[in-house]
């Protein structure tokens, strides 16, 4: 519900103020993407595997996205710089993933 809402406001501020709509897309995948580490975050925090999948699912949907259709016709600097974002975002995951599983062997 929450990535609905949150896709419906960019969305919104896109229409309002009349943006170009070939960022709109790229911002979605990044909302997306901070979207997908929230459900990883809350699945790690909850220790609930399906939130947890699903973050990681979403996260890797978004990247092929990206990677697939956003960036096919745009310029280098926008795919560096959503490509750089969203590799931090899966690291940040991994991180958080590889500590939190540390300290629950532990």
């Amino acid at each position: 519900m929450v990535g609905g809402l949150l896709t419906f406001q960019i969305l919104n501020l896109w229409h309002y103020y009349n943006l170009d709509p070939h960022n709109l897309w790229l911002s979605l995948s990044l909302s997306w993407g901070l979207y997908a580490l929230l459900l990883f975050l809350w699945g790690a925090y909850s220790k609930q595997a399906a939130f947890r999948w699903f973050g990681s699912i979403v996260l890797g949907l978004v990247a092929l996205k990206t990677i697939l259709v956003d960036l096919a016709g745009s310029d280098t600097i926008y795919k560096v710089l959503v490509l750089f974002i969203l590799g931090a975002l899966t690291l940040l995951i991994a991180y958080i993933n590889h500590k939190w599983n540390h300290e629950n062997e532990s």
